[in-house]
């Protein structure tokens, strides 16, 4: 089971499609939000997010997690 803190991180990066834009929303930095997510990524031991040009995609696997608030 994750914490709320990390499912909320969760959450906002996939909707805001960065972390930057999810650390502003959240008061925090972009590195600690992509540690975060890193270790919630080596936890479940699956990629959550695509990294792109442009931000990031959702895999199959973070779509899921995100739906289903793990």
């Amino acid at each position: 089971m994750l914490d709320h803190w990390t499912l909320r991180v969760l959450v906002e990066v996939a909707d805001r499609g960065s972390f930057s834009a999810a650390g502003d929303a959240l008061s925090m930095t972009q590195p600690a939000v992509s540690r975060q997510i890193g270790g919630l990524e080596r936890r479940l031991g699956v990629p959550l997010f695509r990294r792109v040009p442009r931000g990031l995609q959702l895999t199959q696997a973070g779509a899921t997690a995100v739906e289903l608030k793990i």
